[in-house]
């Protein structure tokens, strides 16, 4: 049938693509489409990383995150996978949070080209109006190798744009409408929040000194050393000495530790203590390396796991 067809082509784009041997290779197309599963494959046939850049529906589980993992063995979808690695995006699209994404695709694509034979970066479906903009923005910032654009909604724009910035673009079919179960918006949201709980409900907490970690995305400049200073004050970003009044709406923001090594690890804020100076995280897991700051995102998560969007701007103290 179409489906067999469709996947004989596919695999002879993986043939054409590892005779590339590219270090990085970006997969463009509308939702729907099946650019996780080519992602997913082309990641085994090159022995590299898959790394999901759509933080609206991160089919590593990570939502509000950009994420990439080794694939060790065989997998067929990004959900035989685990992540390793994440990025706070902080929110769940990039039209929101369009400089936090392309900063955190950046950081992602530095990190893995030193650690990944080839990372196979899965992109997200928003590639319309606005989304044609994103994506040549994000091509510009990855500069990949190679790019893999598959032939639905506006397809040629998109590889005119990856053209510009890519040594190698391979067009390949779209999977059939036939085989691919479109999602609602509701079922996408239900799909994150039943990923924030498995990331968050059952996660380590992690306590971390205000004194000697950052938060970042904060109008927090850190902590007064004069010992004469109030108990509980805090500096502003301009040394101004402060008494907090709404670090309680820093409960539950979706955060990140951000470590030396420069990956980060998804939190979730769980409590801050001006008093006692110490900020306190749920870890979707423990960082193997320093952490040295605290990102916080843009995404607030009620008890039963529903996003509440916030403005771009800093979180005020």
């Amino acid at each position: 049938g179409e489906g067999v067809s469709v996947a004989r082509e596919w695999l002879r784009i993986l043939d054409e693509l590892e005779g590339v041997g590219p270090r990085s290779v970006a997969v463009l197309a509308p939702v729907e489409s099946g650019k996780s599963t080519i992602a997913t494959w082309a990641a085994n046939r090159l022995r590299g990383c898959y790394a999901s850049l759509d933080a609206g529906q991160n089919e590593l589980g990570t939502p509000g995150y950009y994420s990439a993992t080794p694939v060790e063995g065989v997998a067929l979808t990004p959900k035989d996978l685990r992540p390793r690695w994440a990025w706070l995006v902080g929110c769940n699209a990039p039209e929101h949070c369009h400089w936090p994404a392309l900063s955190a695709a950046a950081a992602l694509s530095r990190y893995t080209r030193g650690r990944c034979r080839t990372v196979v970066m899965d992109t997200d479906g928003f590639v319309d109006g606005p989304g044609l903009v994103y994506k040549t923005s994000l091509l510009e910032t990855l500069h990949p190798d190679a790019v893999v654009v598959l032939k639905r909604g506006p397809w040629l724009a998109l590889r005119n744009a990856a053209r510009a910035y890519a040594d190698a673009v391979l067009e390949a079919p779209a999977a059939p409408r036939s085989v691919v179960r479109e999602r609602s918006r509701r079922e996408r949201r239900e799909y994150r929040e039943r990923m924030y709980m498995s990331l968050f409900s059952g996660a380590e907490k992690i306590d971390l000194s205000l004194e000697e970690t950052p938060v970042l995305n904060a109008s927090l400049g850190g902590v007064p050393r004069d010992p004469l200073a109030p108990r509980g004050s805090l500096l502003s970003p301009d040394a101004r000495l402060v008494e907090p009044r709404r670090l309680d709406a820093w409960q539950r923001l979706l955060a990140s530790l951000v470590t030396r090594e420069g990956y980060e690890v998804p939190a979730l804020v769980e409590h801050v203590s001006p008093e006692h100076r110490v900020i306190t995280l749920r870890a979707a897991w423990r960082p193997e390396a320093e952490v040295v700051a605290v990102k916080l995102g843009f995404t607030r998560l009620t008890r039963d796991w529903r996003e509440e969007r916030l403005p771009l701007r800093p979180h005020p103290v």
